[in-house]
């Protein structure tokens, strides 16, 4: 008859587990808890003027709307930052922001044999982008999924994608070449937290590379995250200010 402590004692341990899992994933999404991890949101101010989103934190700095799409928001027409430089260019995986259409980055996915559907009415949303369909040399991993937004006149404005990588080396490679490409046709990054080296990456779950690039015209940001057993992420933001 020691059937029932046995159940009781091993359903206690499952529901004690299944509590601390449930306890780490909500306190993982607690303000401060996020902001210790290193996980932030575009930023109001930068939110405010490339498409992202300030409702939501997320280890990939994108926000999320209710059924989980990539959160996109149209710029205002502001003055701009003197502050800050304008970028020497503004690279965006090939695409040329405020003049690139929807009819082109349809015909591009087409012709690459890349399957894409609108969401929230001005974005497109693309998967599964192989590595020849980006700008040669430029790329060292495919897309997993990309989203192109089109807020005014049809033409693209925002580019936001996730790429997944089988190792820490080839994800670190993937955000040093991109930062590369940005530093050499944009401008440098106003900000770099975390080491993209694969060994420091590769520590442990969370671990994270973040730069940022803000011009008075022109934002972008990168971010190489260890998601743990779902192994590495490289996110990319770039977008149109002004």
């Amino acid at each position: 008859m020691t059937t029932y402590p046995r159940l009781r004692r091993a359903a206690a341990w499952t529901g004690g587990v299944l509590g601390v899992a449930t306890a780490l994933t909500v306190a993982i999404h607690l303000g401060p808890v996020r902001k210790l991890l290193g996980w932030k949101p575009l930023g109001s101010a930068v939110a405010d003027s490339t498409g992202g989103t300030s409702s939501g934190w997320c280890p990939f700095g994108f926000g999320a709307s209710a059924d989980g799409t990539v959160a996109v928001r149209p710029r205002p027409h502001t003055a701009p930052d003197p502050a800050k430089a304008v970028a020497l260019g503004r690279p965006a995986l090939g695409f040329t922001l405020d003049v690139t259409t929807r009819g082109e980055v349809l015909a591009w996915a087409t012709a690459h044999g890349v399957a894409c559907h609108t969401i929230q009415g001005s974005t497109l949303e693309c998967s599964n982008i192989p590595v020849a369909a980006l700008p040669t040399g430029e790329n060292a991993l495919g897309l997993t999924t990309a989203w192109f937004s089109f807020p005014f006149d049809d033409k693209l404005e925002i580019v936001k994608t996730v790429r997944t990588g089988p190792d820490a080396q080839a994800v670190a490679a993937a955000f040093e070449g991109e930062q590369s490409v940005l530093t050499a046709k944009a401008g440098g990054p106003i900000t770099r937290d975390g080491a993209a080296d694969a060994g420091e990456l590769a520590l442990g779950e969370l671990r994270q590379a973040h730069a940022e690039f803000q011009f008075q015209n022109y934002r972008a940001t990168l971010r190489a995250t260890n998601m743990g057993k779902q192994g590495y992420v490289l996110t990319e933001m770039y977008a149109a200010v002004l």
